[in-house]
């Protein structure tokens, strides 16, 4: 019976990023200032940006060569390790 000097090991690690709510309002009917309305505008760029990282991973998981564009949002920079890579991600919303 043989028996290795060198025992195999495996890691596992976990990362947990907690991310605020983001939502938008209707601007009409909110009654909205400037600096909320800059806000609104800015979060839909993150959430846009976001729907094409997915598109352009999904993309990339059918063969295609693409470019994925993690780098356009803060958001999208958070979640890069989470999108992509060899990692399972779970997005849980209310």
């Amino acid at each position: 019976m043989l028996q290795s000097s060198n025992p195999t090991y495996h890691l596992l690690s976990y990362l947990v990023k907690i991310l605020p709510q983001f939502y938008s309002e209707r601007v009409g009917s909110a009654g909205s200032s400037a600096e909320r309305l800059k806000e609104g505008a800015n979060i839909n760029q993150s959430l846009a940006c976001l729907g094409k990282c997915i598109h352009a991973l999904a993309e990339s998981a059918q063969g295609k060569q693409v470019k994925v564009p993690f780098r356009e949002s803060s958001l999208t920079k958070l979640l890069m390790n989470a999108l992509g890579g060899n990692s399972r991600t779970v997005m849980v919303s209310d």
